[in-house]
């Protein structure tokens, strides 16, 4: 538990830390109030049940309380009731607390996704990331930050609560001790055991229910095609099932603790009635009252501890992955970069898995070049993009921006100067506006204006009543392939480049609208701008002043 808590230390910023203790403070003081408060209510019993003569704090005050009974229950009430409105403020506190934690976290996965290795994106499957930015920070701060939280003020409830036992009666805290240590070593067994077989299969289930439920959205026409519908459901929900059932059992092994103390609790008030009545004694209805009052902290607070700990041991795996990665260099390190005016790969070697994809890649671009690059599908036109943008590096030759090396990192700065269209597209479900300029915050109108007419984009949405608001579904279903790919260019296009790279652009385009684009960029090219264009059709590679083939490299 000691390597538990010090990696949830380690899973917070140094302010969350500190706000994790100061709810453990207040959590600890409202528990301290709620014996406090129990103890007045056994103290105000033991004094009408005995009629004013227990001397307590003074038999004035004793024959004061039984002499205005009524206005004392309405100040308890009262006193209850702000007691239990400062425990809800506190409680509500407690939760926002964590979910904010939730939240920073779910952020700082999202950008260590971003700015993770190029590899893991394309060999892990995207539900994995899902379950892990979307999912795990709030399963971290509902069952292990909370759990952490719930566990230190339960058990600093009981050793409070203890205490005042042994103060008052060391004879009943035996009593206590005798009924309540069994059932705890009973269930902590069972709970262990349980939670062992339970731990193992949630996590797999979770990756694998979000994995083919995406797969399921995204195979809509498919289904319809091939008559699949039951495929892509059964696989779905058969992991679900067992994810819910696990979930099940859960829930189900939190409710096991209170069921089996309230019948060890409920022996042990009979035990010390019928002991109190063979002796003789008058102080049964006030040892009843105090075993009562142990039962009502002590036993929830036990039950507590172990359902945290069972949580907290179903979803370790879950802690593993909240832990700060160790940090890479930062592109932003490298400042006031000066505008990509030559770009060379001199002897590049690349392969993958044992293939060979280049033995001897050599090229140069210079400002204003428009460079087609030609060649057969799987001689590495991709491969070669992304060693231009520093996600992979080269197994031999050297690529130099600016006549001067580059390593992996000072590739990656220099993306602040290259825009991109991919072959697959990237739309969001928001208006056109927002799929060219990604940002909520300001814009270049002149460079937006650009783009529009460049790309062909001015025309189409002068046919919307919503103009370039108009809403962009998921993936543009609502789109045609042109229109996606118009939209995509348009986005490019209004970053301020120096190098543009083309990966087929315009394959769902007529001749005409291809033509008219290319004469534009063929324009920019004019102003120092270089280009990138990789295209199967020999026509498009005839606007190019230079042509890179592949199929030597």
């Amino acid at each position: 538990m000691y390597n538990t808590i010090k990696h949830i230390r380690l899973a917070l910023t140094p302010a969350e830390r500190q706000g994790l203790n100061r709810h453990v403070f207040f959590g600890i003081l409202i528990s301290v109030l709620d014996i406090a408060f129990l103890g007045a209510v056994v103290w105000i019993v033991n004094i009408i049940a005995n009629r004013g003569q227990v001397v307590g704090f003074g038999t004035s005050l004793s024959n004061w309380i039984t002499g205005n009974l009524l206005m004392v229950a309405i100040t308890a009430l009262l006193l209850f009731a702000l007691k239990n409105l400062i425990g809800y403020l506190i409680t509500q506190s407690q939760y926002r607390f964590s979910y904010r934690v939730a939240a920073r976290l779910s952020n700082t996965k999202l950008l260590q996704y971003l700015h993770g290795d190029y590899f893991n994106f394309v060999n892990t499957d995207s539900s994995v990331y899902m379950y892990q930015i979307g999912q795990q920070p709030i399963e971290f701060s509902q069952y292990i930050l909370s759990g952490l939280h719930q566990i230190i003020v339960q058990a600093a409830l009981i050793v409070l609560a203890v205490v005042a036992i042994l103060i008052y009666n060391a004879k009943l805290f035996l009593i206590i001790t005798v009924f309540i240590l069994p059932p705890v070593f009973i269930v902590s067994y069972f709970v262990r055991r349980k939670i062992k077989t339970v731990r193992s299969t949630t996590r797999i289930n979770s990756e694998k229910s979000l994995q083919y439920l995406k797969e399921s959205l995204s195979a809509y026409i498919e289904s319809h095609i091939y008559n699949k519908f039951t495929f892509f459901s059964d696989r779905y929900i058969k992991h679900q099932q067992q994810l819910n059932a696990n979930l099940a059992d859960l829930q189900s092994i939190q409710v096991l603790p209170s069921r089996l103390f309230e019948v060890f609790a409920i022996a042990g008030i009979f035990i010390i009635i019928f002991i109190n009545s063979h002796n003789g004694n008058g102080d049964n209805l006030i040892a009843v009252g105090v075993f009562m009052a142990a039962a009502y902290k002590i036993i929830p607070g036990l039950v507590n501890i172990i359902s945290y700990t069972g949580q907290i041991r179903a979803y370790e795996h879950v802690l593993n992955n909240m832990l700060p990665e160790v940090e890479q260099a930062d592109i932003t390190d490298f400042e006031d970069l000066e505008p990509i005016h030559k770009i060379e790969f001199k002897a590049v070697k690349f392969s993958y898995k044992e293939r060979k994809i280049f033995e001897t890649l050599n090229l140069q671009l210079s400002a204003s070049d428009f460079a087609g690059i030609s060649g057969f599908s799987g001689r590495g036109k991709t491969t070669l993009i992304n060693m231009l943008l520093g996600f992979i590096e080269p197994h031999g030759g050297q690529i130099s921006f600016n006549q001067q090396p580059a390593d992996a990192y000072l590739r990656a700065a220099y993306r602040e100067r290259i825009s991109y269209v991919k072959q697959s597209v990237l739309l969001l479900h928001d208006s056109i506006f927002k799929n060219i300029v990604l940002t909520d915050g300001l814009y270049s109108e002149v460079r937006l204006n650009n783009a529009l007419r460049i790309s062909g984009l001015d025309t189409l949405i002068a046919e919307y009543p919503e103009g370039i608001h108009k809403l962009v579904t998921e993936n543009g279903n609502n789109l045609s392939g042109g229109q996606r790919q118009r939209i995509m260019l348009a986005r490019a296009l209004y970053k301020n480049f120096d190098l543009l790279i083309l990966d087929e652009p315009f394959n769902e385009l007529d001749d005409e609208a291809e033509q008219r684009i290319l004469n534009a960029l063929k324009l920019l090219t004019q102003d120092g701008k270089m280009i990138l264009f990789i295209t199967h059709n020999q026509q498009s590679l005839a606007y190019c002043n230079k042509i890179i083939t592949l199929d030597e490299a």
